[in-house]
């Protein structure tokens, strides 16, 4: 078997070349904690009583610099500024009272925060805090008003004018919100609560949570308008149920926490439009920041309501419940993901709206969870890297930041089976890794002196290349098998993944995730004597629902399995056998699996003999809209040595299909291939075979270029030899990058590494090339260029002179032009041809 590289004969091998899957997910991570009597500071307290049977947690407000948070604790009868960067305590504003709910004014200058209790009777204060000052400016008093935990400022528009409620006596106050002057009443309610005031200023509702009422009250004269009533007697409001008005204000819904129900209502007479039924005890309602959706917190779910359709609902499954009633919702700025709390779990969630999925959970509080610390109100940066949230039990906040998740769909680690992992940090601060094994369950692997997980932190350009055996500490006397999920502190950071066995005969690996896949594609699929393909499914989300589709299409296009509605245990790895899945006919080794998942799903395949294995994550068919040129910078077509060009039409359509090999230089060997696939057909072949009967297409190597008049046309290439005791493959590159790297090198008596670079562009490419060690020195840099069209392949020694022994580390790559790149890795008997990915980074 016969391949190409600077002029050398070897046993030709390549990577896996497609762009790791997705971009890169951010969830998050506690990174400080704000705790009052830390260091001997005064204990402050949240809550204003023992019972624990009422505890409604104070919101949290963010100024508008994102650098500051205030909070108030009614228990100590302050307000507390912090530093949402540090969690540093800026200032402990003293009030004379309990404050509760802070509504930020307009201008961002300035709080309202009502007193609740004084002497343990409802109190009659609004206190006015100066957020640049972090001072107590004002206090207002209001003769005779009794404020409970419903009564939260309300501001018109201009910032002018205050309503607030007066729960114990039914009655609303209008007052001035420069000095507190009281401007009116509206009386003659039973328990008034939460108050929406319209865009316009004119109208103002009130939520009564006795006569189970929202009266519509004209804001200048204060004169009742219009009341809106359940038309169920379940129908209940509390003190958690609030007036949410469309982004234009002409409708707006109202939650009815033990109906279990949803109201839309007309906002200029009161008139209910519509009801539905949700999740169980809905509470907090907002908009989306986006304005396209209301977001309602149940006990166990979260509904989604479309902004202009009232029907577009849904109500999406939570992983855990108990929030306590005060707890809310914020999102991330793009509206995709929202955060929220089990109060009783002491988690935060974070829940992606546009699939579904529940993709993160954070641990507050103590670690290990042994004390309830209640997590409950959450508030957010602009920018939504950082989210604070309410510890009520232990009278804290905790402050989270953005972590990055990298994920292998599997591992396995026994005498006979090893897995590696190499991870990268490319950023300029130090990268600290949390790994976690985990089963096929989803549960933590566990054992008698097994470390799971494990942590690490990696220095600037530092790197780990270690078995998982080293990392867990397992002691292989038993197999372990299961799936590997990585958090990271820094985005900046590369995976790799690879698995053989312990005489290192075979060897081949993957990228590690960055994000599910949605729409992809199972390339390689073989049921033959000696053979076998095993796919690996993970959902690596967390909650219930999530299913996907599973369809076996042949050779013609023809769809001749259909699996609906597979359904994808949370955090589970479910791998299969191709062979066992789909019996008929006896024996196949083309046609494809083609997976939809609309939460999302991991999917890396390995697939061989027990001679040799190759692995390949799915094909992103998201990743190719667009792109009707798809590249191999690398085959070779020699006697012994099989490069097979498997290609694809996932377009939907019926594609015309071009496939010409190019010489290094550029020039087209022979005449090219065409051909039409009709939607869902493939092309797989040897390439000697589909050039057979064109004489230049003989003991040469070059690079393939594959041109579709669809896009959405994908594939891979295989390079094998005759008796297949080496194997290794790579999808198909459809976008070329220019700022990439191969995770693991080596170069020395007993491995070698090998590089291609193709500049399929019209004008030359300045590359440059950096060779890292694992410590994170750079030790050998250089410039060269690619002409138009031109591709380049050699060993590591060939690319840098006079290279010592060098094990390890990392090669990068820069670029003026977008490339497309492959790199391998063998042994120098060439047991074993291992594919390097090309990882994109900053």
């Amino acid at each position: 078997m016969l391949g190409v590289f600077g002029g050398r004969t070897l046993a030709t091998a390549v990577l896996i070349l497609a762009v790791l899957p997705g971009e890169a997910q951010a969830q998050k991570r506690v990174f400080a904690r704000v705790q009052p009597d830390a260091n001997g500071g005064e204990k402050l307290n949240f809550d204003v009583n023992q019972v624990t049977s009422d505890n409604v947690a104070p919101n949290l407000v963010v100024a508008a610099d994102g650098k500051r948070g205030f909070v108030s604790y009614g228990g100590s009868g302050a307000v507390m500024a912090f530093s949402l960067l540090t969690g540093e305590i800026l200032a402990r504003i003293k009030t004379g009272g309990a404050p509760a709910f802070a509504t930020p004014l307009p201008g961002g200058r300035a709080l309202a925060v009502v007193s609740v209790l004084e002497n343990k009777v409802p109190d009659n204060k609004v206190f006015l805090i100066d957020m640049d000052a972090s001072e107590l400016r004002s206090t207002f008093t209001f003769p005779d008003a009794k404020f409970g935990f419903g009564s939260i400022v309300s501001a018109s528009p201009d910032g002018t004018i205050g309503y607030v409620s007066s729960t114990g006596t039914g009655e609303v106050i209008k007052f001035s919100l420069a000095d507190g002057a009281e401007l009116g009443r509206f009386k003659g309610m039973q328990g008034p609560a939460q108050i929406t005031v319209t865009p316009d200023g004119a109208t103002i509702l009130v939520v009564d949570t006795l006569t189970e009422e929202v009266l519509f009250i004209d804001a200048a004269n204060l004169t009742k308008k219009a009341t809106l009533k359940g038309k169920d007697s379940t129908v209940n409001f509390t003190i958690f149920n609030k007036p949410v008005l469309s982004p234009d204000g002409s409708t707006g819904i109202i939650a009815a926490r033990t109906a279990n129900t949803v109201l839309h209502f007309r906002t200029s007479d009161g008139e209910i439009l519509d009801t539905a039924t949700i999740g169980t005890a809905p509470g907090f309602t907002t908009l989306t920041p986006d304005g396209k959706h209301w977001a309602i917190l149940n006990d166990l779910s979260l509904t989604l309501i479309g902004t202009e359709d009232f029907k577009d609902l849904r109500d999406l499954s939570t992983v855990k419940g108990g929030p306590l009633g005060s707890a809310n919702i914020v999102f991330s700025p793009d509206s995709r993901y929202a955060f929220y709390a089990s109060s009783s779990s002491d988690l935060i969630f974070q829940h992606d709206l546009q699939t579904g999925a529940v993709v993160a959970q954070v641990l507050v509080g103590d670690s290990p969870n042994q004390v309830l610390d209640e997590p409950a109100t959450l508030a957010a940066t602009p920018d939504g890297k950082i989210v604070a949230a309410v510890d009520f039990v232990s009278n804290n906040i905790e402050l989270l930041t953005d972590a990055f998740a990298l994920d292998a769909a599997r591992f396995i680690s026994s005498s006979e089976e090893f897995t590696g992992l190499t991870l990268i940090n490319l950023s300029d601060k130090t990268a600290n890794f949390t790994i976690t094994a985990l089963d096929n369950y989803g549960d933590a692997v566990t054992g008698e002196g097994i470390q799971n997980p494990a942590a690490y932190s990696l220095p600037p350009n530092n790197q780990i290349s270690l078995t998982v055996a080293e990392i867990f500490k397992f002691d292989n006397k038993e197999e372990r098998i299961g799936w590997l999920a990585i958090v990271s502190d820094q985005p900046d950071v590369a995976g790799y993944l690879s698995t053989g066995n312990g005489a290192v005969t075979n060897l081949d690996g993957a990228p590690l995730f960055r994000g599910v896949l949605h729409d992809f594609i199972i390339p390689e699929v073989v049921r033959k004597e000696g053979k076998f393909a095993q796919i690996n499914f993970v959902n690596p989300n967390l909650n219930q629902g999530a299913t996907f589709d599973l369809r076996r299409i042949l050779k013609d296009g023809t769809e001749q399995d259909v699996k609906t509605g597979q359904q994808a245990f949370p955090t589970n790895r479910q791998p299969q056998v191709f062979g066992e899945q789909f019996t008929q006919p006896e024996e196949v080794s083309d046609g494809y699996l083609r997976v939809t998942a609309p939460m999302g799903l991991l999917m890396t395949e390995f697939f061989g003999s027990d001679a040799a294995i190759g692995a390949l994550n799915g094909i992103d068919m998201d990743a190719f809209a667009g792109v009707t040129k798809i590249f191999s910078p690398q085959f070779a077509v020699f006697p012994g040595f099989k490069t097979i060009l498997n290609v694809i039409n996932g377009s939907g359509e019926d594609a015309e299909v071009t496939v010409t090999l190019h010489t290094p230089d550029g020039k087209v060997l022979g005449n090219p291939f065409k051909t039409s696939l009709v939607k869902g057909a493939q092309i797989k072949d040897d390439l000697a075979e589909m050039f057979k009967d064109q004489p230049e297409v003989n003991n040469v190597a070059g690079w393939i270029e594959v041109e579709s008049t669809k896009d959405r046309v994908v594939g891979d290439v295989m390079f094998t030899n005759n008796d297949e005791t080496v194997l290794t493959g790579f999808a198909l590159g459809g976008t070329p990058m220019t700022r990439f790297l191969f995770p693991f090198v080596a170069q020395d008596s007993m491995y070698e590494t090998g590089m291609a670079l193709l500049n399929p562009n019209d004008v030359p490419a300045t590359v440059t090339l950096e060779l890292w060690a694992p410590g994170g020195t750079l030790d050998r840099s250089i410039d060269l260029t690619l002409d138009p069209k031109m591709r380049t392949s050699m060993y590591l020694s060939d690319y840098f002179p006079q290279l010592e022994p060098h094990l390890g580390g990392n090669l990068r790559v820069r670029s003026s032009q977008p490339l497309y790149a492959f790199a391998l890795i063998n042994d120098a008997t060439f047991n074993f041809i291992a594919a390097l990915p090309p990882i994109p980074f900053p």
